[in-house]
């Protein structure tokens, strides 16, 4: 029986419960979905949405609770595992979207500001070829 030096360790790191995963670590939920939404200032949830003669669908709705509440994603899937991890892509494109509208947004006030600087040197330019 030649099984090498590191046998017995590998044996046991094998053995180890830390080392294997669990359902439980794998499965992800609509609850925990909401409350990470709640948590960090996004305005979604994900419900079950029952149309008649159809199958339940998991959907994504914005601003939950208030007047404004509103129906803004369906995910395709009845399955609820993957559905919040739909959720998920969607609150990343939402994150990736509103990074995009800010580098923008800071790109015009700067054309702005520049726009504004070279009109007001003009401004000076025309003043004193008119001394």
């Amino acid at each position: 029986m030649n099984a090498g030096p590191l046998s017995f360790f590998r044996s046991r790191i094998r053995k180890d419960p830390r080392r294997e995963l669990t359902q439980a670590a794998t499965v992800l939920e609509t609850e925990e979905f909401n409350l990470w939404c709640a948590m960090n200032d996004r305005p979604f949830r994900l419900r079950l949405v029952e149309v008649e003669g159809d199958q339940p669908e998991w959907c994504i709705e914005a601003e939950p609770g208030t007047a404004n509440a509103r129906i803004v994603y369906a995910t395709g899937t009845g399955s609820e595992t993957a559905a919040v991890a739909v959720a998920y892509g969607f609150v990343a494109g939402v994150e990736w979207l509103e990074v995009l509208q800010e580098a923008e947004q800071q790109e015009a006030e700067e054309d702005e500001a520049e726009a504004f600087r070279q009109a007001e040197t003009e401004e000076g330019v025309d003043e004193d070829d008119s001394v």
